[in-house]
């Protein structure tokens, strides 16, 4: 289903989106805008914030909290759990228990970002965006996935504003230093700069965990020596393929095991 997410009208869109529709105040009929805005029981904030981990009086926060609720489930979520072990991870215990520890982080401590992305490479058909998937639909509202370079690290980038989790699908341009240095700063700055079309840019806390994959040799600006933001794992074949194992392994998820998952990443001790 679409992202919800909300939408910024100045006073002149808000009544030329209500031109339409009138309602009746005694005996006069006014416009429905009109009538909304002076109406005494209308919710009016300080200003708008998005903070997953404190509230904030008198603010209107943009967190809706996680799109599951956790719960320990028979089974859980042991074919992702092969699939990310066995494949994405090509069966290195200290590659695997670093991205449970990486993602554990992000539902732990929702208000920082994960200063780490995790990136997959490998041919199609292995897999690589299955995990990030799951991370997605558990933040629902607060994950997003991408395609699109502009998306990621173009001057537009209002629609990052209140995402917690991004998963960035080929959607890295081969030596682009603009978007290199933007896509950094995305990954390790503790504030960012959002901008929407037609809007003044405005400062906020970074609180993104990015997930990337790709088929392409090159798609992640690694440096030679010393890179801290970027983990790049390559993923084998072993589930290239397989369509009946990714069959079973979307129903586990949908059955129960998008919530055991976010009840162990909440478990998962990352002291």
């Amino acid at each position: 289903p679409p992202r919800k997410h909300w939408v910024r009208a100045k006073p002149y869109d808000f009544h030329q989106m209500l031109l339409n529709r009138k309602v009746q105040q005694g005996e006069k009929t006014v416009q429905l805008s009109d009538a909304l805005l002076g109406w005494g029981g209308r919710r009016t904030y300080k200003g708008v914030v998005f903070d997953p981990e404190r509230d904030h009086k008198g603010y209107l926060n943009m967190w809706t909290g996680w799109a599951v609720t956790p719960q320990r489930k028979p089974g859980g979520w042991f074919a992702l759990q092969e699939l990310l072990h066995e494949a994405l991870c090509d069966g290195d215990d200290r590659v695997y228990n670093y991205v449970l520890d990486w993602a554990a982080y992000m539902v732990q401590h929702p208000g920082s970002p994960a200063e780490v992305a995790v990136c997959f490479q490998g041919g199609k058909g292995v897999g690589k965006g299955t995990f990030f998937r799951a991370l997605a639909s558990i933040a629902g509202k607060h994950g997003m996935q991408i395609t699109s370079s502009e998306h990621l690290t173009g001057r537009f980038n209002d629609h990052l504003r209140d995402v917690l989790f991004l998963f960035a699908d080929e959607a890295v341009k081969a030596y682009d230093k603009d978007g290199e240095s933007r896509l950094k700063g995305l990954i390790t700055e503790p504030t960012l700069t959002f901008e929407g079309k037609g809007r003044d840019a405005r400062p906020g806390r970074n609180r993104l965990h990015i997930g990337m994959a790709s088929n392409e040799d090159w798609f992640v600006p690694m440096g030679l020596d010393g890179e801290r933001r970027f983990l790049l794992q390559r993923a084998n074949n072993k589930w290239k393929g397989k369509t009946e194992l990714f069959t079973a392994l979307n129903r586990q998820l949908q059955d129960g095991g998008l919530e055991a998952l976010l009840f162990d990443l909440l478990e998962r001790d990352i002291t």
